[in-house]
């Protein structure tokens, strides 16, 4: 069972990670961070300055709804460890 729920989120992690890259590229592409970083308020204005934030509150919202489906508590975790990711690539 153990094996199971490590695999899982082993995978879960590298699909989240690379959905959020291209989230970041198309968010790149289309200036919305560069937009959000002069025209936001001061904490949006941080937020989207930050990588390892915004990577983080992306990938939250992607692994809500599969937390909702799968009851498994332990992909509250991959989050996390796709904004460390991230914040290595980036």
């Amino acid at each position: 069972m153990i094996d199971y729920i490590l695999i899982n989120s082993i995978i879960m992690t590298v699909g989240v990670t690379l959905l959020v890259l291209g989230l970041f590229a198309l968010l790149e592409k289309l200036n919305v961070l560069e937009w959000m970083q002069g025209n936001g308020n001061k904490f949006f204005s941080k937020m989207f300055s930050c990588y390892f934030c915004l990577s983080h509150h992306i990938a939250l919202l992607v692994v809500i709804p599969s937390l909702c489906i799968n009851q498994n508590w332990i992909e509250l975790f991959v989050p996390l460890s796709v904004a460390g990711i991230i914040n290595l690539i980036k």
